[in-house]
């Protein structure tokens, strides 16, 4: 085991940090191929990447390739769980070599390499492959078809707003009944994509606004609608991922590239990327056109620009406010959904390269937050209190429900420069314009200035998802069970006075607001968790409304 481990490796982070987006297949070939990965004694291979190079070894299809294909092919198959029909891991690939096996997702990622790209490939590999591929292939519907057998959801997102797994589920699956020519099968994907397809014609995506998440989404669309063989599920496909291309495109600031809204679950990749935009906003999709309308924002937008909508059984409304070389968005609903929320971000600057972005929190962590945005100020109010997560997931005991917090602020990045911090207010200088920051706590019903402690951070949260990042953070005190921040992006040198913001708690419902017209008001059910009460009718919000 020792010996397969040392001859199938390499190094992790440059496995992770492979991108293809407009490669040529020589180039992907070729970055794939400097790796050496037959032949590389190094840490870790992850199996996605050796999939692909596989793929790329039989399209080179030399007698050379082809032979060391089916090697790399044969050893990938290998770290299949393949021994045990009964187990929960039965059909299921660690993420890399040396990993534990514990991620139920993970052939349903590969499904596209597996069912589509080496699917077509089998002329090429020997019989002995040919038979082992097969093998591994009945193992991935195995997997695919258990999938949601073994797992509690918060409740509002039960399986199918779980967005981009479901539809990798309903991609497998499709590809499945293809591949098969199962009648049995073809029933499944269309009646699961039915599911799919009807929450999001009445929620929206509850992964929403995921730079990661929506090109998965968007990917597996492209399957479902090329291989589902009906004309209905095939508009549907398309109405879908028309709705995808034109939602990110409207809070997507065309010069900073980057999407300036709250956002569902996000790993904070733009402290690192500079174009940081969907990687379908990227470059032009292989057979799909995009929506005229988004088109048109995307090279001729009108400033000021405002979006917003409304997405989730549970629903969130999202905004985007954006000027020629600024912008700010935000989120509010149910408190807290998934631990990688951006609640409030603004950035500024000259391009994709040279722009300063802070995002509420910095470093993610399970903790409810509220906002009220209008152009670019906002009114953010949190708490500690339990989440839905910690409710109906969480395996604990709810009485130590604070131990899964961690620390909680304002993150931004480097090229932000301190103006000053006083014990009222923040200011961070870039591009022309000043972010002042105010914080506040609650205290025996009062609210006071609250300060904030500085931290630089190099990963995106201590515990969840956690992945590399550079940028620095403001955090609150930790003990406040309320507390908050006013966000004021204004024109370099313009005076702001520090807000007065006012509490009240009536019926059961706290409401924090300020003297210009902010307001937040929350309310806690009767299980514990927290909602937000908003004036207007939440539900008459449309999925996306472009404010023109």
């Amino acid at each position: 085991m020792k010996t397969r481990y040392f001859i199938f490796t390499f190094l992790f982070s440059l496995s992770a940090s492979i991108v293809y987006g407009q490669d040529t297949l020589e180039e992907k070939f070729n970055k794939l191929d400097k790796l050496n990965m037959l032949e590389t004694n190094m840490a870790k291979a992850n199996i996605g990447n050796a999939l692909q190079y596989t793929w790329l070894l039989y399209q080179k299809n030399t007698p050379e390739s082809v032979s060391k294909a089916d090697k790399m092919l044969e050893m990938t198959l290998s770290f299949q769980v393949s021994d045990d029909l009964e187990s929960g891991n039965y059909g299921l690939w660690p993420w890399s070599v040396g990993s534990a096996v514990k991620d139920k997702n993970v052939p349903l990622f590969h499904a596209h390499l597996m069912f589509v790209k080496l699917w077509d490939e089998q002329g090429k590999m020997s019989s002995r492959t040919r038979k082992e591929f097969l093998k591994a292939c009945e193992r991935i519907l195995v997997a695919c078809e258990r999938r949601y057998d073994e797992e509690i959801f918060e409740l509002g997102r039960e399986v199918v707003a779980y967005s981009n797994i479901f539809a990798l589920y309903v991609q497998t699956l499709t590809l499945a009944a293809e591949r098969y020519d199962s009648d049995r099968l073809r029933r499944k994907a269309n009646i699961q994509w039915r599911r799919f397809y009807n929450n999001f014609k009445f929620y929206g995506i509850s992964e929403f606004l995921s730079t990661t998440y929506y090109q998965v989404i968007f990917d597996a669309l492209k399957d479902i609608k090329a291989f589902g063989h009906e004309d209905r599920i095939a508009a549907e496909a398309k109405e879908m991922m028309d709705f995808l291309y034109l939602q990110q495109s409207a809070v997507t600031h065309p010069l900073l590239k980057l999407p300036v809204s709250g956002i569902a679950r996000d790993y904070r990749e733009f402290t690192k990327k500079n174009d940081a935009r969907v990687e379908f906003l990227q470059y032009d999709v292989e057979d799909y056109t995009p929506p005229a309308k988004a088109i048109e924002i995307n090279k001729k937008r009108k400033y000021p620009f405002e979006a917003t909508g409304r997405t989730g059984a549970l629903p969130f409304v999202y905004k985007t406010y954006q000027t020629p070389n600024a912008a700010m968005g935000s989120m509010s609903g149910w408190g807290n959904y998934y631990w990688q929320q951006i609640y409030c971000m603004a950035s500024m600057g000259k391009d994709e390269k040279e722009k300063a972005t802070l995002f509420i929190p910095g470093s993610y962590t399970p903790i409810n937050g509220f906002t009220d945005q209008k152009g670019l100020s906002a009114l953010c109010v949190f708490n500690r209190l339990p989440t839905m997560w910690h409710l109906t997931q969480w395996k604990g005991d709810l009485a130590d429900y604070r131990e899964t917090f961690g620390e909680f602020g304002v993150g931004f990045t480097d090229k932000f420069k301190q103006d000053s911090q006083t014990s009222e207010r923040i200011v961070l200088k870039a591009y022309g314009y000043d972010v002042h920051i105010f914080p506040f706590e609650l205290e025996n019903g009062k609210v006071k200035q609250s300060s904030m402690e500085f931290w630089q951070r190099e990963k995106t949260s201590p515990r969840y998802h956690t992945r590399p990042a550079h940028f620095k953070e403001y955090v609150f005190n930790e003990k406040a069970d309320w507390f908050g921040v006013v966000v004021k992006v204004v024109k370099s040198g313009e005076k702001v006075k520090r807000p007065e913001i006012f509490y009240k708690q009536e019926s059961g419902i706290h409401t924090f607001s300020t003297e210009d017209n902010f307001s937040v008001s929350v309310a806690q059910m009767e299980q514990g968790n927290s909602i937000q009460i908003r004036p207007e009718e939440v539900n008459l919000v449309p999925r996306l409304q472009i404010i023109e």
